[in-house]
């Protein structure tokens, strides 16, 4: 009980409807992309698969960044001009540091 009222004093979950999309920054967008895609990517599995290493190792190929990169080169030619925009704008982020098994492109 104590933790929840910490939050809602914090305003934690408070919704702020006076933010405009185009002040958000592009870490914003990757960050909730990313977990909208592995929850996506959950549910999806969790249709075929009940065994909860197996339902892991699936997800983690999915929503990882090789996967992600592939996916993004076959979308591509379906984007509109601005949503590849948006795309590339996103792609251009510095990058802080990168997983052991990926290359920069990706």
């Amino acid at each position: 009980m104590q933790a929840r009222q910490k939050l809602v004093k914090k305003n934690l979950f408070k919704i702020d409807s006076s933010t405009k999309v185009n002040e958000l920054s592009n870490f914003y967008f990757s960050y909730l992309g990313d977990a909208f895609f592995e929850l996506w990517c959950r549910q999806k599995i969790l249709q075929r698969l009940q065994n909860r290493k197996l339902v892991h190792n699936n997800v983690v190929k999915l929503v990882r960044c090789q996967s992600q990169a592939k996916i993004a080169e076959i979308l591509q030619p379906y984007l509109t001009v601005e949503e590849r925009k948006i795309y590339h704008q996103g792609r251009n982020q510095k990058i802080v540091s990168r997983p052991k098994h990926a290359s920069i492109k990706e």
